[in-house]
């Protein structure tokens, strides 16, 4: 049988894990602050700035068909974590106007595929890709974890 002294000990561990976690999930839920840039055509830089990560609803975009003929989107609008590269760009596309508009695609089963941002439209050999801290990513934008602080 356990002494009381363990108890206390194990109740007071358990007691710090839970506000801990429930703190971390309160964060995550209010979202938090991390850096975009984008660069477009030209290297032109449309957005340098700090944003403040929340889910987002997306529109995607039947002219989106940069990936070949038949790949434009649904139409549809869909949700888009706040924790994601694809996320923050869209939350900073509502402030930016030369982030505005998207052009997304739902064609894929890998995840959404992202044709223009503004003006700077992607064609040939020029595409999109996302860094997170000045590291290429091997999941789609959508899908590209972020946390606070880092640099998309």
């Amino acid at each position: 049988m356990p002494r009381p002294m363990q108890l206390r000990t194990a109740a007071v561990c358990v007691l710090a894990l839970c506000v801990t976690v429930a703190f971390a999930a309160s964060a995550s839920a209010k979202g938090f602050t991390a850096t975009l840039r984008v660069v477009g055509a030209g290297k032109e830089v449309l957005a340098e700035k700090e944003v403040k990560t929340a889910d987002i609803s997306v529109k995607t975009s039947k002219q989106a068909t940069c990936f070949g003929s038949g790949t434009g989107g649904s139409g549809k609008s869909v949700a888009v974590p706040g924790n994601t590269a694809l996320g923050l760009l869209a939350v900073g596309a509502k402030s930016t106007p030369k982030l505005s508009p998207l052009a997304i695609t739902d064609h894929f089963s890998f995840g959404l595929g992202l044709c223009s941002v503004g003006k700077s439209k992607a064609k040939g050999e020029s595409s999109w890709y996302v860094k997170i801290n000045h590291k290429g990513t091997t999941t789609s934008a959508n899908k590209a974890k972020i946390k606070s602080g880092d640099e998309v």
